[in-house]
């Protein structure tokens, strides 16, 4: 019986291999687990700039005129190269290794067949990982599998999308039901921001998954966000420098569950809109001063909107007359702004899921959506993996019920 809390997934980016001496430092990280009685699982990337190179042979050679098929085909030739590598350097380190490509009998993750950014097929994939790897695993061979890639149930070949070995690694994590999935990548970890941009970033031990999403949607390269589809609230996610050569380093922890599916969800708290009109309205100054003055008056802000001219605030709370006077009175005694109206009885619908950003003209079928059945919309705002629409308290219900029908949601 395989036991998982002593079970960890181990994922090496192709920015960390590129030469045969990286290849043997990998394998030592790894020994140095299977020495401390753990069970691993090695997902690699192809070799660093092999899958670019594959590119630009492949599109070069055909003017562009290849299918997507083809092309997972021949990109997949990275990672099995660098799986039959990685299985040779661990074999030669004194471990037992299989290198498992999608033409293995031991073959575990099958996707859909949208090639070029395919989507796991994640109850057949757990069947597979449960009935092939873990037999491997529970005889202590290190099973080698190719990241970025999947198979269709026709026996064709697929890729994950760029960045998709870390959603291989994870959602194999997630059938082995692994204590841990560690990401081995050319940094020591999560950083507080750029270096190349920031001064005296320092590293960041721990994020939440919501963190990590609203970080990578904004541009940070932490992780692939569809493997976050995938994590289940018990199994961590490490990031750990390849440099340390050392896989217990403590890098940064991503905790907390996986980003769901798709949803729907309707707040059951009445939202005011308050706008305020000025151009001193939008200054810095003029915002830490409104925002104070709501927190004063005991309000809660859900989202807030800037144009040339206004400041725009969606706004929860028990006692909204308290708030509205409170940045009436502010923007009056401070110059801030003209004039400052009031909207009250709305509600907050929010569409939100890990696969988002996979699901193309969101917002234009919402918008549509509810033009076409009359109901208004009094805001809707884009943030991170999730949209927030803002309607009458009166047709919440009715608006719910149309998106989630027209996205098929279910309840």
């Amino acid at each position: 019986m395989l036991n998982t809390d002593n079970t960890i997934v181990v994922k090496f980016g192709g920015s960390c291999l590129s030469t045969s001496e990286d290849l043997v430092k990998a394998a030592k990280m790894v020994v140095a687990e299977t020495i401390k009685g753990r069970n691993v699982v090695v997902v690699v990337s192809a070799l660093k700039g092999t899958t670019d190179q594959l590119l630009r042979l492949a599109e070069g050679s055909t003017g562009g005129n290849i299918s997507s098929a083809e092309l997972d085909e021949i990109l997949s030739m990275g990672e099995r190269v660098a799986a039959r590598l990685m299985a040779s350097a661990l074999r030669s380190a004194g471990v037992k290794s299989i290198s498992i490509d999608p033409y293995s009998e031991y073959w575990p993750i099958f996707t859909n067949d949208r090639f070029g950014n395919a989507d796991p097929l994640v109850k057949e994939t757990k069947k597979a990982v449960v009935e092939k790897l873990t037999p491997l695993i529970e005889s202590q061979v290190v099973p080698v599998v190719c990241g970025f890639l999947g198979k269709t149930l026709h026996g064709q070949i697929t890729t994950l999308g760029r960045g998709g070995s870390d959603t291989s690694a994870v959602l194999i994590g997630n059938c082995l039901a692994a204590k841990e999935v560690i990401l081995v990548k050319d940094v020591e970890g999560v950083l507080t921001g750029d270096p190349d941009f920031i001064e005296s970033t320092a590293l960041i031990k721990s994020l939440d998954t919501e963190e990590v999403v609203r970080l990578t949607s904004a541009g940070a390269k932490i992780i692939h966000p569809k493997a976050l589809w995938f994590k289940p609230r018990d199994m961590l996610i490490r990031i750990v420098g390849f440099q340390n050569g050392d896989l217990t380093a403590t890098g940064t922890v991503i905790t907390g569950s996986g980003f769901p599916e798709l949803q729907v969800l309707a707040s059951d708290t009445n939202v005011s809109m308050i706008t305020i009109v000025g151009e001193e309205a939008v200054k810095p100054e003029a915002l830490f001063s409104i925002l104070s003055a709501v927190r004063e008056a005991g309000g809660k802000i859900l989202s807030a909107a800037l144009e040339p001219l206004s400041l725009i605030l969606y706004i929860s709370g028990e006692n909204t007359k308290k708030v509205v006077n409170s940045i009436h009175r502010t923007i009056r005694e401070k110059g801030l702004g003209k004039a400052i109206s009031l909207f009250e009885n709305l509600s907050m619908i929010t569409v939100k899921g890990g696969n988002l950003e996979t699901s193309p003209g969101i917002v234009d079928t919402v918008t549509s959506l509810l033009g076409k059945a009359k109901i208004n919309i009094f805001g809707i705002l884009t943030i991170s993996s999730s949209v927030r629409i803002f309607v009458n308290q009166k047709e919440k219900g009715k608006a719910t019920d149309l998106i989630k029908k027209n996205l098929e949601v279910k309840d």
